[in-house]
């Protein structure tokens, strides 16, 4: 069974240490540096407590590991990577103060995961010019034109509803139209996420049978939801949920044998694999995308999942054959690779003493075909501002995902006119 990892930064239900108390209060984390020291700094939305804990304490652990294993090898090209972050509880607040504690630092791009933060910094992050890489999607509230500042995994929010949507439909073998409803907690990117649910049903000839909001936080009981979308007689339920409340709802669904009615149940995907600790077999059968490889089989195929493996393995007592963290995964061999891609080709063309928020900007929007070994190349762009081309759709059997197929995403985003 997959499990919690276990260290100081603990996200769990168990005390959290000293240290990390009063390294929260300080707000950030900054790193002896010797002086005469080059260092860039990039600043992390840091998620270690509240709601959606499981999901953004190993994004976090997986970021700081990268960068200081980059450090150990000679940095960029020389050039140390430094990290500075704020704990934020995934709040509103949290992150519009972290983003002037970064700008006041003088960090050259950040990162987060929650896109709600994202939208009510987009003045801010236009106007203060360093780029913002959120490690979800597109949403229509944070774009700006004609130049991005918002760089995501995936197109839009509702091309991974779309594309859970899309692969059903294909493999849907009786004659009537089937039927699909969807359950999402109140978050601004899951309402976009359900544009694609509806969007994907009327392109593909199937009925939208409603959807029910359940909290983003609190949330104690998820039955009646469940029970008023198989009384409608759903086919399939879109399940859009992260953190507490998505663990919630996986066991409302198990006990009330919702898959053994024949209805299918398609996650959104990024953090379902961050509660497989606490769910186990009460999430069997689900399937859900995801943007990158995340199993032990996938590890032997690419280079960079297997070290995320082995790091875990190290550092936080993963056992083989358990389940790693995707969040983990993503946030070490994904999201900082690419930043730190963008910021060599930013120093390549306009020097480490001239770097700025601005250039680093222009390095994003200049990668080709970046192999950062775990799925397709890279390629960013002005009017492609975000980085996979499709998702590896997974089942999970016996408390593992097992990645079943990789689909493109079917264009939701083209019908959104974001940067056309």
């Amino acid at each position: 069974m997959p499990r919690r990892f276990e260290h100081v930064k603990s996200f769990g239900l168990v005390a959290i240490s000293g240290a990390l108390i009063f390294a929260l209060l300080l707000g950030s984390v900054v790193p002896a540096k010797a002086a005469g020291d080059r260092v860039v700094k990039i600043g992390w939305h840091g998620i270690w407590t509240g709601p959606i804990a499981a999901t953004g304490g190993p994004a976090g652990d997986g970021i700081m590991e990268y960068v200081e294993e980059l450090n150990k090898r000679g940095g960029i090209d020389g050039i140390k990577l430094e990290v500075i972050w704020y704990e934020t509880r995934a709040t509103v607040p949290g992150m519009i103060i972290a983003h002037k504690r970064f700008k006041e630092a003088g960090v050259v791009a950040e990162f987060s995961i929650l896109e709600t933060g994202v939208e009510a910094m987009l003045p801010l992050i236009a106007r203060d010019g360093f780029p913002h890489i959120l490690a979800t999607a597109h949403s229509t509230r944070v774009v700006t034109k004609p130049v991005p500042w918002v760089f995501t995994a995936e197109p839009s929010a509702g091309d991974s509803g779309a594309v859970m949507v899309k692969w059903f439909r294909d493999n849907w073998t009786e004659e009537r139209r089937p039927k699909v409803g969807a359950i999402l907690y109140d978050s601004a990117s899951c309402w976009e996420w359900l544009g694609g649910v509806k969007w994907a049903c009327e392109q593909w000839d199937m009925e939208f049978i409603g959807r029910e909001v359940v909290p983003f936080a609190g949330a104690v009981d998820t039955s009646v939801e469940w029970l008023r979308l198989v009384g409608k007689k759903a086919d399939a339920i879109c399940v859009a949920t992260c953190g507490a409340t998505q663990v919630v709802t996986i066991k409302d669904a198990f006990r009330l044998e919702v898959p053994q009615k024949g209805i299918k149940l398609l996650e959104l995907g990024y953090c379902i694999m961050d509660n497989m600790d606490i769910c186990g077999a009460e999430a069997e059968g689900w399937y859900f995308p995801l943007f990158a490889p995340c199993t032990w089989e996938q590890a032997e195929e690419y280079p960079s999942l297997k070290i995320a493996y082995e790091s875990a393995q190290k550092f936080h007592g993963l056992k083989k054959g358990e389940a790693l963290s995707t969040a983990y995964f993503a946030g070490r061999s994904y999201y900082v690779p690419i930043i730190v891609e963008a910021i060599r080709l930013a120093i390549q063309k306009v020097g480490f003493e001239n770097l700025t928020g601005p250039a680093v900007r222009e390095g994003m929007v200049s990668i080709r075909d970046l192999d950062i070994g775990c799925g397709p190349p890279i390629t960013v762009t002005d009017v492609k501002p975000w980085f996979a081309d499709g998702v590896y759709i997974y089942e999970i059997r016996q408390g593992m995902p097992h990645c079943i197929d990789w689909r493109e995403y079917p264009g939701y985003y083209k019908t959104l006119h974001f940067y056309e």
